[in-house]
């Protein structure tokens, strides 16, 4: 068993056996100013994350995309998402922009960081759910 502090980056985790937790403030420090560490699985089967900015204002890193782009330019992770907050913490899109948003972003921070830890565990798979049919 392995307990990680200050850790939560994949690149870095990947690559440490039998991993039962990691506690950084990443999740706490990107809710702040936010951004959500989206992750998902690749259509081959690869952990694939990225930075999802709400609102509109900081300067981001190179993997990363603003939410009002993201939906535009990516629907498939965009809907995943969207179905992921709805149905793991009950939260809409309208939680990531009203007035307890950071609230809303360190729930979904949170989720996503189990999520990479049950991944790189493989305590259970991983599955995208399908996107909702229009």
């Amino acid at each position: 068993c392995c307990h990680l502090l200050g850790i939560s980056d994949y690149e870095i985790l990947k690559d440490v056996p039998n991993i039962d937790t990691c506690d950084s403030q990443s999740w706490l420090q990107y809710a702040i100013t936010g951004q959500i560490m989206f992750n998902k699985i690749d259509e081959n089967g690869n952990f694939v994350n990225y930075i999802v900015y709400f609102p509109k204002y900081e300067k981001f890193e190179e993997k990363a995309v603003y939410y009002n782009d993201w939906i535009n330019e990516n629907k498939t992770d965009s809907e995943i998402f969207r179905k992921e907050m709805k149905e793991e913490l009950q939260l809409t899109r309208d939680d990531f922009f009203g007035k307890n948003k950071e609230l809303s972003l360190k729930l979904a921070n949170i989720y996503y960081q189990l999520k990479m830890i049950d991944y790189l565990n493989g305590k259970r798979p991983v599955t995208n759910p399908a996107p909702p049919t229009l």
